[in-house]
């Protein structure tokens, strides 16, 4: 690292310094940009996140029988399944490597970006999902059931927001102690991780039954 060169500890705020970054390249400036796309690309859907959390969808969605419902619900689950397993492969080691480089080796912005861009576009499927299914027209008695599906991509929401969070903080207290020389290599745990709780697939289940027994 070159002492002339002014290094930046923080994930850039606006586009200005974004394109500082990349200008001035300090050691890890490849981690900073990812935190970057990371926190630009979630506070654009920021909006839906607070919808899903606050347990509503603006949108108007299909009206739905009890009879179809559960089929209807199942289909549904098992394609944001496959959705949420795609989180594990967008920053594989693989990815990873590609986009920041091997030791030694500069990272490739356009790369760093589309990883970012991926993980945060499966992002915002998952909370498209969840408000989609709260949008469903159903009986009164199939509202619970409805509740219950939407909280299929609970688990892997807040698992890519903590992600988003603890690399953005990881990231800068790395960079603050090269700043303050230190030699250690920067170190991070990127890893997401998509598990479906077994109480909430039972409590799908049962109330699945229980509305199929009162058909």
């Amino acid at each position: 690292m070159e002492n002339s060169r002014s290094l930046s500890t923080s994930v850039p705020q606006d586009e200005s310094e974004r394109i500082e970054l990349l200008i001035d390249r300090p050691d890890g400036w490849e981690y900073l940009l990812f935190g970057y796309y990371l926190k630009k690309f979630m506070q654009e859907v920021e909006p839906k996140w607070r919808d899903y959390h606050l347990g509503y969808s603006m949108s108007v969605g299909p009206q739905v029988d009890d009879f179809s419902l559960g089929n209807e619900l199942t289909d549904k689950i098992s394609k944001v399944i496959k959705i949420s397993g795609n989180l594990e492969k967008i920053i594989s080691r693989r990815a990873q490597e590609i986009s920041f480089g091997r030791p030694g080796e500069p990272g490739d912005p356009e790369s760093i970006k589309h990883m970012g861009e991926r993980l945060m576009t499966t992002y915002e499927q998952l909370i498209d999902w969840g408000n989609e299914i709260r949008s469903l027209r159903v009986s009164e008695d199939s509202e619970n059931l409805l509740e219950i599906a939407a909280l299929f991509v609970e688990q892997p929401i807040k698992e890519v927001r903590n992600f988003t969070e603890n690399y953005i903080n990881n990231i800068e207290d790395a960079m603050e102690r090269i700043a303050n020389g230190s030699t250690e290599p920067i170190s991070l745990d990127m890893k997401l991780t998509f598990e479906l709780p077994e109480d909430l697939q039972r409590n799908f289940d049962d109330e699945l039954e229980r509305l199929t027994r009162g058909q």
